[in-house]
């Protein structure tokens, strides 16, 4: 499987990869009734969003879609794309034709968000995709509504992991993950 396209996640002055989530309510393009169709192989779903947690809330910043429709030859045919959140689509760069930019919709989330920064490129070269442990930057946050509740830094956990693959190609959980709320961290990668 060809790896995909990461939302993003500006949180604490930086951009962060949203590397995985768990639990409801991120950004669903059905929603806002937004004909979203494969925009490439690298990115299945249609589209990619740029979030940000602003005064304690995810909103959700920019969105770039492949707005249209495939008949049944599989032949792609765009469709004029509908306001989201008040704003008109602009023209997108491949593999995407639409960008909804300055947003700010707010998000009500509820769950998990593991989000990564730096990534330490000699592994993702080795492994082809970017599990949490390959960031140098690693945060945890919890929501609730879109309100931040919980705001973690697993870095020196993920770097342990990383230590791990890099010295023996394997790796068990370290102790600092092995709590019964980060199952679902560990499940990510393992």
């Amino acid at each position: 499987m060809t790896t995909q396209i990461l939302d993003t996640v500006f949180h604490r002055s930086e951009v962060h990869n949203l590397v995985t989530s768990a639990g409801e309510g991120l950004f669903d393009p059905a929603a806002h009734q937004l004909p979203v169709v494969m925009a490439s192989t690298a990115c299945y779903r249609g589209y990619v969003g740029a979030y940000a947690v602003t005064e304690g809330q995810l909103r959700l910043d920019k969105l770039e879609a492949k707005i249209g429709r495939y008949t049944d030859d599989d032949l792609f045919v765009a469709v004029p794309a509908p306001a989201l959140g008040g704003r008109a689509g602009k023209p997108g760069e491949a593999p995407f034709n639409t960008v909804y930019e300055h947003l700010a919709m707010p998000i009500a989330f509820t769950g998990q968000l593991l989000l990564g920064a730096g990534a330490v490129d000699a592994v993702v070269s080795r492994l082809g995709y970017a599990p949490a442990w390959v960031y140098q930057r690693v945060r945890m946050l919890r929501l609730a509504g879109g309100t931040l509740a919980a705001d973690e830094d697993l870095s020196d956990a993920m770097a342990a992991m990383r230590a791990q693959y890099i010295e023996r190609g394997s790796f068990q959980p370290v102790a600092a993950l092995e709590r019964p709320d980060l199952d679902w961290v560990v499940r990510s990668f393992m």
